[in-house]
């Protein structure tokens, strides 16, 4: 099976990157050619446990949301039941987790760079309070690489997926 989530360009428009998988238990981070062709799975030396991702628009960084796993090579640290918001350098190397808020039932998730590369945008569901049929969606905003995340929006009722930044 495949799953397959929202591609970004890389810089130079000739790839484009995407999160999800492809085939049972193969998740990760892939690249392909904008003219077609085999997407190629990036290798960074844990398991990859990712749905969304961006580049960053200098193609320096990617932006991922992750849950770790109580087996296998998760990241160090790494939460079992929510996902937080991590950036990798594209080359690779350690991975920074930008989230590092350890509320039960909160998720960060759907990852977005500015344009200017200097602050990421995402996406909250405290999923206790969703059960619950409350407002519990939020917009966070975070400088890259030294902030402090913080949210931008009260709590809402949605159903909210991917950001875009306005030019």
């Amino acid at each position: 099976s495949r799953y397959i989530t929202r591609p970004s360009w890389l810089p130079g428009g000739k790839e484009l990157i995407f999160g999800g998988f492809i085939g049972y238990g193969n998740r990760g981070i892939w690249t392909v050619p904008v003219e077609g062709g085999v997407p190629q799975k990036l290798e960074f030396g844990f398991d990859m446990w990712v749905e969304k991702c961006d580049v960053s628009p200098d193609g320096a960084y990617i932006a991922f949301d992750y849950i770790g796993s109580k087996e296998g090579n998760t990241i160090e640290g790494a939460r079992t039941f929510e996902k937080d918001i991590y950036v990798i350098p594209f080359k690779g190397g350690a991975p920074q987790r930008i989230t590092k808020i350890e509320k039960s039932g909160q998720s960060f998730r759907f990852p977005r760079w500015s344009p200017d590369g200097k602050r990421l945008a995402f996406h909250s569901i405290d999923w206790f309070a969703d059960n619950e049929g409350k407002e519990s969606e939020e917009i966070w905003v975070c400088e890259f690489p030294d902030g402090e995340p913080g949210s931008i929006t009260e709590k809402m009722k949605g159903g909210g997926t991917h950001l875009s930044w306005s030019p």
